[in-house]
């Protein structure tokens, strides 16, 4: 039931979902390798960070849905990974990401679609035609109550 346990962060907060019990108890971050340790988590809307110790090579498993809009950043240089070097675990989706041996801070941020910024584009563009026929309005009026009073 990962799908109850994490949607209601992209839900309006007036939304209430009925409480289903869990098949487990999903951790945050949780890696396929022993001896992995992760600490220093922050799990914030659209941002997480946190620091991983891997003694070799470990695949790491993130709650939360693999979606096209999440960038992954790995080490002190916070290289961004190319979206074929995200993973996607087949039974529900979640993110996963293959990190090397070593210490280093990952940082996961949502910067949204291509289709969220030209949407955010058009919508920017339309909010310039109303301003500007709304500052026009005035001038075209007081033209056409002067055109009709020289009329008359």
């Amino acid at each position: 039931m990962l799908v109850l346990e994490d949607v209601s962060e992209y839900l309006p907060k007036w939304v209430r979902l009925p409480q289903f019990p869990r098949d487990r108890s999903y951790e945050l971050v949780e890696s396929d390798l022993e001896g992995v340790e992760i600490s220093d988590v922050k799990w914030r809307y659209g941002f997480r960070q946190f620091y991983v110790s891997s003694p070799a090579e470990a695949l790491l498993t993130l709650r939360m849905f693999a979606w096209h809009g999440w960038r992954v950043k790995l080490g002190s240089s916070l290289r961004e990974l190319r979206s074929q070097e995200l993973m996607y675990l087949p039974q529900d989706g979640r993110l996963q990401i293959q990190v090397p041996e070593g210490q280093y801070w990952v940082r996961v941020r949502y910067v949204g679609t291509q289709s969220e910024w030209i949407g955010a584009g058009i919508s920017v563009v339309a909010l310039f035609f109303l301003i500007a026929i709304a500052l026009d309005w005035p001038s075209r009026t007081l033209r056409l109550l002067h055109s009709r009073s020289t009329i008359e």
